[in-house]
């Protein structure tokens, strides 16, 4: 269930969402999700993943919310990486002399 959304292509308005739908945005399980969650300096430096926990007041316990916008923001900016790692990759390839 999508928290707050009222046109489902605004990409400008936040749009929060429960753990279900934070895994459906990245592709990952719920495990990885919090890897990536108890690793965020690591993970993502430029802090673009927006996430809280609702609580009631003077609880212990709630519920964590994403903003899923952040985390498409999360997931393009892993793929800007992964297609400078594989140019990388190629042009080092390329640098390797041919031994005959």
């Amino acid at each position: 269930m999508i928290i707050g959304q009222t046109n489902p292509g605004a990409i400008d308005q936040d749009q929060w969402g429960k753990t279900p739908d934070a895994c459906r945005i990245l592709h990952v399980r719920d495990s990885r999700l919090y890897e990536i969650l108890g690793n965020l300096a690591g993970e993502d430096p430029r802090g673009l993943i927006k996430t809280f926990v609702l609580r009631a007041p003077n609880s212990s316990r709630g519920i964590r919310l994403f903003e899923l916008n952040s985390l498409k923001l999360f997931m393009q900016w892993k793929y800007e990486q992964a297609q400078e790692e594989q140019k990388r990759r190629e042009k080092a390839r390329n640098k390797c002399p041919v031994i005959k």
